[in-house]
């Protein structure tokens, strides 16, 4: 028993002993640089290869060290791996031919010739008409070729060409239009069309020659971290067997993220209240009712008008939706309504509803993080609790956790009148005030009520980021109503690269997610079609071709860091959208400081308390006390082993809860020896004194341990976090003492007494 508590406690013994001062060594001494490493499948890297790696990088921003080839592979080192987007840029550059050429602009199909000369900007112009779209039908200019381009303060290219141009001319790469050249006093100028969102990365391709063909990506890894496996492997080279069964510590021991995100219930009734709007709606196109329904935008209620009487209405409307009341009926804008609420019970049903959904999405998403023993608690007032313990990033849990991730697909309103939509906007904005004209609901609701937007429209805005991270509205796009697809429809979620080797989300659909997003992409070509998470429109491509293979993709546009985001994207639309908003209360960061100092002192009381505890059963019961020691270090041993065979979480609670399972412990013995006392006193044989006081203190011993164990169960059913750590603790702690106080004392004591005429010092 011993030794196999042994066994199942050395991976935690080593860990906190052995392994981990070295390890922290080794990434001290290690250098925190970021190592990409490429090779050719048809040739071997060369330096030229690394030379023209090194032109793009360094037009491109990146800040590299130093880019070498050698082992059949280039190396791009990093300066510091911490920057956002670095690894991004690196494999965009490497990952492209990078081939360019200069067509007459008179040839190049779409190019408005007289709108181009008339604009103020004309590479915004070209941008406009052509920026990003294949060059077809058009031959590059003869004798010119563009050797390189470096890039000016203001933005703009200095060309180096051979060969003289003589009049403007549009550049492409790899046969995709990305700005115009034209003839200077310093050279040729490349101005790049400002519509196109790889202005960067194009700037990097023009800066060199093209490869001769791009590089594939092998491994991007931190030196740090490789010298660190090598140190483990030195040191663990026999961990295959150890058995998985560290010892988890919770989140007051060895700190963590401690967060309160708030349900927005509120959020949640309206939202239902407006899928009812759309129930009602269909249902009465089905029975050919001309009605009209709003939803009431200060509370949950829907107003309808029809031309039928009240009573015939309420009796159509109770066969479609029970739960709302007729309450009134107003004019509005010299139209009759009538209100129908929603009923009570209806509105605290969904309240409590949306909470655990919430609750239980957000323990999707914390399992698929991998955290150990986390704690996700519902409080009182729609607020749940998370505790992630040995997390240090605040930030990636509240974006991982916080983000509702409602993805909805919607068809862009192909009759929408940009300049229409735009004096809307501007009217908003005056008459609004700055908050409620930067929130979208509050925006859409306002037009609604002033029948700027008809009621089956919404306007919604596509984001970009600004250089302080901050998202900053960027074109505002009139979209249908009506929602075809939701996350809902999305079976699986998952991060790959798109054409330009930019991170983006991929999605699979369910089966009848798949067969509507085929039938809309089929009835909708060369209309655009919206992609829309958190209210926020991602992308609005155009609908080229049906598309039934059952996936879409999402692009992350300008993110600062596109992979991190993606990976947070494709993990929250895996594990499901939140049914309502939730609002981050309080973000705590619990430091390691402070579990460092919890166990420092629980150490030392277990260690004062045990100590104290020992000596007095010496002392007191002599042999028999020392026999109970022994019987004392196992029941720790069991308890601890127990713990990490189960995969349980050691709290601080849970700490003093192993201090209380050692006076239980003690308290077993006392009770035991004190009847082995009595019997001596009689003149009875230590044999037959340690079977009767077993055999009639034992009962008192189990009655004792049931009673605190039925405590123990109501504490872990009913309890949480704190509570329900030490609950567990205790449970083990009460087995264990009835094991190590019972059956191993007896086994030790007639051992001692196995012979006839053997004497206990008791």
């Amino acid at each position: 028993m011993v030794l196999g508590c042994i066994y199942v406690l050395l991976p935690s013994m080593l860990d906190d002993s052995n392994n981990q001062p070295n390890v922290s060594t080794a990434v001290e001494k290690s250098e925190p640089a970021l190592e990409v490493w490429f090779t050719s499948e048809d040739k071997r890297p060369d330096d030229a290869d690394a030379s023209v790696l090194e032109k793009r990088l360094r037009a491109f921003d990146v800040d590299i060290e130093r880019v070498e080839a050698g082992d059949d592979k280039v190396t791009v080192h990093l300066r510091s791996s911490a920057a956002k987007g670095a690894k991004t840029k690196v494999i965009a550059a490497a990952s492209q031919t990078g081939a360019s050429a200069i067509y007459p602009l008179e040839s190049v199909a779409g190019v408005d010739l007289a709108a181009w000369k008339a604009a103020a900007d004309p590479a915004a112009e070209l941008g406009r008409q052509l920026g990003g779209k294949k060059v077809e039908g058009a031959s590059p200019v003869a004798g010119v070729a563009l050797r390189g381009a470096a890039t000016q303060a203001d933005g703009k290219l200095i060309a180096t060409l051979d060969g003289a141009l003589a009049a403007p001319a549009l550049v492409a790469i790899d046969g995709r239009a990305v700005g115009v050249v034209e003839p200077g006093e310093a050279g040729a100028v490349i101005s790049l069309a400002p519509s196109d969102v790889q202005a960067g990365l194009d700037a990097a391709l023009l800066a060199a020659p093209a490869l001769p063909e791009p590089l594939k990506r092998v491994e991007a890894a931190k030196a740090s971290e490789k010298k660190v496996e090598e140190v483990q492997k030195e040191l663990t080279w026999w961990e295959g067997l150890l058995p998985d069964t560290k010892l988890n510590l919770g989140l007051d021991l060895q700190g963590g993220i401690d967060l309160t995100l708030q349900v927005d219930q509120e959020a949640a009734v309206f939202a239902q209240v407006q899928r009812d709007r759309n129930v009602l709606r269909d249902q009465a196109a089905r029975d050919n009712k001309a009605i009209d329904v709003l939803r009431d935008r200060s509370r949950p209620a829907l107003k309808v008008a029809s031309a039928d009487d009240l009573a015939s209405l309420k009796e159509w409307l109770s066969g479609v939706l029970r739960q709302y009341t007729y309450t009134e009926t107003i004019s509005e804008e010299g139209k009759t309504y009538h209100v129908f609420l929603m009923q009570e019970v209806r509105d605290e049903e969904i309240r409590a509803q949306a909470v655990e959904q919430v609750l239980e999405t957000l323990r999707k998403r914390v399992d698929s993080t991998g955290v150990k023993e986390p704690a996700i608690v519902k409080m009182p007032g729609g607020r749940i609790n998370i505790q992630l313990p040995g997390v240090s990033d605040a930030q990636a849990a509240v974006d991982a956790l916080g983000q509702q991730a409602q993805l909805e697909f919607r068809l862009v309103d192909a009759k929408a009148d940009g300049v229409v939509v735009r004096e809307m906007i501007d009217e908003a904005k005056k008459e609004l005030a700055e908050e409620v004209f930067n929130d979208d609901d509050l925006l859409n609701e306002w037009l609604h009520e002033k029948r700027k937007l008809a009621e089956d429209r919404a306007l919604l805005w596509e984001y970009d980021e600004n250089e302080a991270g901050e998202l900053v509205r960027s074109r505002p796009i009139q979209l249908h109503d009506q929602v075809v697809l939701t996350g809902g429809d999305v079976n699986n979620a998952g991060v790959g690269w798109d054409q330009s080797n930019q991170p983006q989300v991929l999605l699979e659909f369910k089966p009848q997610g798949a067969r509507v997003f085929c039938d809309i992409t089929t009835a909708n070509i060369d209309k655009q079609f919206a992609i829309i998470l958190d209210h926020q429109i991602r992308s609005a491509p155009v609908i080229r071709s049906a598309i039934c293979g059952g996936s879409a993709s999402i692009e992350m546009g300008g993110s600062a860091d596109p992979m991190k985001d993606a990976n947070t994207l494709a993990l929250v639309l895996r594990t499901g959208s939140l049914t309502a908003p939730v609002d981050v209360g309080e973000v705590r960061q619990v430091g390691p400081s402070l579990g460092a100092d919890a166990i420092r002192s629980g150490i030392m009381g277990s260690l004062v308390g045990g100590g104290i505890t020992i000596l007095f059963m010496l002392v007191w019961y002599r042999t028999a006390g020392f026999i109970a020691n022994i019987a004392l270090i196992i029941n720790m041993l069991l308890v601890f082993a127990l713990l990490a065979m189960f995969g349980a979480t050691l709290t601080l609670p849970g700490i003093a809860g192993v201090a209380l399972t050692v006076g239980m412990a003690i308290d077993a013995n006392i009770i035991v020896y004190e009847r082995i006392r009595e019997e001596l006193a009689l003149g009875v044989s230590a044999r037959k004194a340690v079977d009767t006081g077993y055999d009639k203190g034992v009962t008192a011993v189990i009655d004792a341990n049931l009673t605190a164990a039925i405590a123990g169960v109501v504490l872990y059913s009913y309890g949480a976090g704190p509570i329900k750590g030490f609950a567990v603790t205790l449970l083990i702690g009460i087995f264990t003492t009835v094991v190590s106080g019972v059956y191993v004392t007896r086994t030790l004591l007639e051992i001692v007494t196995r012979n006839s005429n053997a004497r206990l010092d008791i």
